[in-house]
C-alpha cells in the first residue's frame, strides 16, 4: 500500500508469515512442499 504525502512516498510493509496462523493451510504447505525447484528453473531468468 502506497500513499503520497508531502512528496515522499509512504509505505506500509508487513510479513505475511506473522499474519497467517500456523494452523492455516498455507502454512501446513509451505513446511511440507519444498519451492526450490521453481526458485532453480527460475533464477537464470532474474541474473539478468
Amino acid at each position: 500500500m502506497r500513499t503520497r504525502k508531502s512528496g515522499q512516498i509512504k509505505m506500509l510493509l508487513f510479513d505475511l508469515e506473522n499474519i497467517i496462523p500456523q494452523s492455516h493451510l498455507l502454512q501446513k504447505i509451505e513446511n511440507e512442499v519444498s519451492l526450490e525447484i521453481v526458485y532453480t528453473l527460475l533464477q537464470p531468468n532474474y541474473d539478468k
